[in-house]
């Protein structure tokens, strides 16, 4: 059985899973949303054709090699659930399982260093947003969390919002990527997480637990903000990202790398993230290089600007997600036109704002400054 969630998100899918075993959760899932799944799998198999070469064989043989990554790893129910999705929308699984570490792929890619320090490092797309604000900067004292998901237009019709409710009674809420496991979200602990790109010269390979399902055991297992950023630190990965984290009892950016992980903490109680590192000791920053993310400090300067002074209500942090400053390197990104190549196309496909504190998300379909924000029903 699955049930759908009782709101409209317009340009998102939906949907809602009982409590089940892994397999038949995914297995319904796929059922229910087999376009949104191929669309994800369409995507990443054409930019990691274009970019890197990986035809369908060599997928295959990358999601053969998860599995087995996984389960050396304690994750054996994350490969079932993806298998489940894979039979129920029709896709080959070890596919859907190499699209699930669809940000180790990339990483050896356009965006960072292959590995063994194959390949040349090109400069990645513009990436995502964020804005933590604890109790001291939020309204009432609640803590808030809010990111802008920009990436390439053609995952348009991928996006979903998926509600679990979990076998021992919990539940959490991911925005992702129809097929992958997780993205960023919430769960009934008040626990939330917020996901921005990095990329380091080490980055590449399969041999840790990809980003993304990182960010499902977070959202599953986490139950406070000492928690998540035990199980951060405690995790092997082979990509470098950032899994803001906030909870009522404040937020803290866990900056994950192959050679650890660093924690910063909020600054007067604000905590804004995009896609350099914050603390950079021991780690070669691609994005500030002369091929980087050139935008990436820019629109962090006018996060920072917007959000300087008053309460981080959501509403004040949904006006700042919609910021067209400094276009075309601006917050609310529009650089999805054909006057762009295929590769180098990116837009705002989602913003989302958390209050962790009273369990509350509202998610906006699209570029902010145009798609009005839905509050989702998680109670």
């Amino acid at each position: 059985m699955t049930a759908h969630v009782p709101w409209v998100v317009e340009g998102v899918r939906a949907h809602r899973s009982p409590p089940a075993a892994p397999y038949d959760r995914g297995r319904a899932l796929g059922r229910a949303q087999p376009d949104a799944v191929a669309a994800t799998v369409s995507f990443y198999r054409r930019i990691l054709a274009h970019d890197f070469g990986l035809g369908d064989a060599d997928l295959a043989r990358a999601g053969a090699a998860l599995r087995d990554r996984l389960a050396a790893l304690g994750h054996a129910a994350m490969t079932e659930e993806i298998e489940g999705i894979a039979d129920g929308a029709g896709i080959e699984r070890e596919l859907l399982l190499a699209v699930n570490a669809r940000t180790e792929l990339i990483a050896g890619g356009r965006y960072a260093c292959a590995p063994g320090g194959r390949g040349a490092y090109r400069g990645p797309l513009a990436e995502c947003s964020t804005i933590g604000a604890e109790s001291a900067r939020g309204v009432d004292g609640h803590v808030l969390l809010a990111q802008n998901w920009d990436f390439h237009p053609d995952l348009r019709d991928a996006r979903l919002l998926w509600r679990i409710d979990l076998p021992g009674g919990g539940w959490l809420c991911t925005f992702t990527e129809a097929g992958i496991l997780a993205k960023l979200g919430l769960n009934d602990a008040g626990v939330g997480i917020a996901l921005n790109f990095l990329a380091t010269a080490d980055d590449g390979g399969l041999g840790g637990l990809p980003i993304h399902l990182l960010g499902r055991a977070l959202l599953e297992h986490a139950r406070d903000l000492d928690g998540a950023l035990a199980l951060a630190r405690e995790t092997p990965v082979t990509a470098s990202s950032t899994y803001t984290v906030a909870t009522p009892a404040g937020v803290a950016a866990a900056e994950i790398t192959p050679r650890g992980t660093r924690v910063v903490a909020a600054d007067g109680g604000l905590l804004v993230h995009t896609n350099h590192f914050l603390d950079p000791t021991g780690v070669d920053d691609l994005a500030t290089g002369p091929d980087g993310i050139a935008d990436s400090p820019v629109r962090r300067g006018e996060l920072l600007r917007l959000l300087a002074d008053g309460a981080v209500a959501p509403a004040a942090a949904m006006a700042a997600l919609a910021s067209h400053a400094h276009a075309p390197g601006s917050v609310c990104t529009h650089r999805e036109g054909d006057e762009h190549d295929w590769i180098d196309r990116v837009q705002t496909l989602a913003s989302v704002v958390m209050d962790v504190t009273a369990r509350r998300m509202w998610v906006a379909g699209g570029q902010p400054c145009t798609a009005p924000f839905v509050e989702v029903a998680l109670s």
